[in-house]
């Protein structure tokens, strides 16, 4: 899966990174992070890759080159060799030291977002209360 990354503010930085929070990779699975200096995966990259068993936990990629990267504009490819792999969430961002702290950060798949259906049922909840605590008054 690849994603296209436009952060701001924009440049200059020193490193390109990228965070997977994920279920963890079973033995003989593999997972590949590239970093790609445009978008939809083209121009020199930089890729990390990792191979299982690993446990749950994150994940992170971090680069200073191509330079291309460090222009605010790339994008990330995520590939699974074999198999599939839960990710909880993907967040690409810059930062002036390796791993450092964000200067701007995107989150690509975003962490656990409520089910409309969760959402509709607490608005019924709420709504019943409303009416029970008026008709008590």
């Amino acid at each position: 899966m690849t994603f296209n990354v436009v952060l701001s503010p924009v440049a200059p930085y020193s490193f390109a990174n990228v965070e997977m929070d994920f279920l963890g990779l079973l033995s003989g699975q593999g997972v590949t992070i590239s970093l790609f200096e445009d978008l939809d995966a083209n121009g020199g990259s930089a890729t990390g890759a990792w191979a299982g068993p690993l446990p749950p936990g994150v994940l992170t990629f971090s680069t200073d080159a191509p330079p291309g990267l460090l222009d605010s504009v790339f994008s990330v490819r995520v590939s699974v060799d074999t198999g599939t792999i839960e990710v909880n969430s993907l967040t690409a961002y810059s930062s002036n030291t390796q791993f450092g702290p964000p200067i701007a950060a995107l989150n690509l798949i975003p962490g656990s977002v409520p089910e409309p259906a969760i959402l509709a049922l607490l608005a019924l909840s709420l709504a019943g209360l409303g009416f029970a605590r008026r008709k008590s008054h």
